[in-house]
This record gives C-alpha cells, structure tokens and sequence, in this order.
C-alpha cells in the first residue's frame, strides 16, 4: 500500500508527489500485543460517528483521557462509551444513558478505542456479484 493522497478539487503543483509505502499494521495497531479488534453491537455511540457494525481496534495498554471512547466490562458484560469525570465520579457516557463507575461495582476498564474500520461493502463475493461479458 502507498500512502498516496486524492485531492477532492485541483491539486497543488507545489505538492509533493513521490509515494511513500503505508503498513497497516503500523498504523492501525502500533502495540500489536495488545491490541484487539471488537465489532460494535449498537447504536450508542452514533453521535461519535460509531456505528453497528463498525471494527472498534481497541488498545489495552493506553490509559483512558477524558472524553475518550472505551471499552469497560461491567458486570461481565463488554459496555462502550465515552470516558467523563463529573466531580469524584467516574462515568461512561452513552447516547442512551450514562453509567456511573462505582468502586462496588463489579467493573474493568479493558482498553481504549484508538480506531474504527468500516467497510462500505462486504468483501464476500456472490455468485450475483460476477462480471459477465
């Protein structure tokens, strides 16, 4: 893969144009020890362009900002959303609700989400889907 550039207009002449060799995997999981990738079920996080369906690349040595998507554990259950602090309390943000972090609770913070794939077309090919002459 090239890291080549498409211009939605007239490109500059200035521009550079030699191609410079893009690895995904560099990219898209610099820690591949500890990255893991979760596909999204729901539509929480719509509002942060995450949608049903989408690949969330989750890294689980990065420690969480404010305002970052996580992924958290609650309850044994895998929970999405976004990491706030309202006074002492931890809280997971969600368009559907907001989950207040109690120490009580039964709760893990498993790893911050550092991408999403989406694919626009499945990469399955159909019979239906073969070019004929």
């Amino acid at each position: 893969l090239y890291d080549q550039r498409i211009f939605a207009g007239f490109p500059s002449p200035a521009e550079d144009t030699g191609s410079v060799p893009l690895d995904l995997n560099t990219l898209v999981a610099p820690r591949p020890a500890s990255t893991f990738y979760l596909r999204m079920k729901g539509h929480a996080l719509e509002h942060r362009a995450v949608l049903h369906g989408d690949v969330l690349v989750v890294d689980r040595s990065v420690k969480p900002r404010l305002d970052d998507v996580v992924v958290m554990i609650l309850n044994d259950e895998f929970c999405v959303g976004i990491w706030q602090k309202r006074e002492d309390e931890f809280i997971l943000e969600r368009s559907d609700r907001e989950i207040i972090l109690r120490e009580h609770e039964c709760v893990e913070l498993w790893g911050v989400v550092t991408g999403v794939l989406r694919l626009f077309r499945s990469p399955i090919v159909s019979k239906n889907d073969r070019i004929t002459s």
